[in-house]
């Protein structure tokens, strides 16, 4: 479904310069994507959402921007209180496509470390893959680990911990796409 949105924000968006069109399709009620429309038709998503509200007068606003609207902000977030959310737009756009791909929500249990988090909760020390801002761990069990874990492996995700002992709410796999000579990738692990 396609939405006409008001002048004022095609101006804000086209300021950005992620518009292509008048046109966006809607994802739910909160969240807009922008895509490129020729002859009335989505030919190409640029995956930019914005996380709009409606004016008294039912002019849309943006008020936050985040490009991936199946991820809210706050679960990529350190969990120390810094606050910091520094993921790579790259490795987002690969989270994406794999929620995509997947077709069910996923659960980030740990997004973001900054250094010093990440040297008090992990054996990676202040410069583990959290850290890079390239890596998360997803709260998953059983079979749809095993699921999820192909289809990671399909979409080009390097590193694979596997967490899988213990109470089901503890259970994870950890991705990312880091690279070597910096990271012994591709690899896949168990905690």
């Amino acid at each position: 479904m396609q939405n006409r949105v008001d002048d004022e924000v095609i101006r804000q968006v086209d300021s950005k310069k992620i518009l292509h069109s008048h046109f966006l399709p809607k994802f739910d009620n909160n969240f807009l994507c922008c895509g490129e429309v020729r002859g009335g038709k989505l030919i190409r998503e640029t995956g930019w959402a914005f996380f709009v509200t409606r004016k008294r007068d039912n002019k849309m606003t943006i008020i936050n921007e985040w490009k991936w609207p199946h991820f809210k902000k706050a679960e990529m977030q350190c969990q120390c209180g810094c606050g910091k959310a520094a993921m790579d737009p790259e490795f987002m756009d690969r989270l994406h496509r794999l929620r995509l791909n997947y077709g069910k929500p996923i659960h980030v249990s740990s997004g973001y470390r900054c250094p010093s988090h990440n040297n008090a909760v992990s054996h990676t020390g202040d410069g583990g893959p959290h850290t890079t801002g390239r890596a998360v761990d997803i709260r998953i069990s059983g079979a749809e680990a095993v699921d999820l874990l192909r289809k990671a492996v399909y979409l080009g995700f390097t590193g694979i911990g596997v967490s899988q002992q213990g109470a089901h709410e503890s259970r994870f796999l950890h991705l990312d796409d880091l690279g070597a000579p910096s990271w012994p990738r591709p690899g896949i692990w168990s905690y």
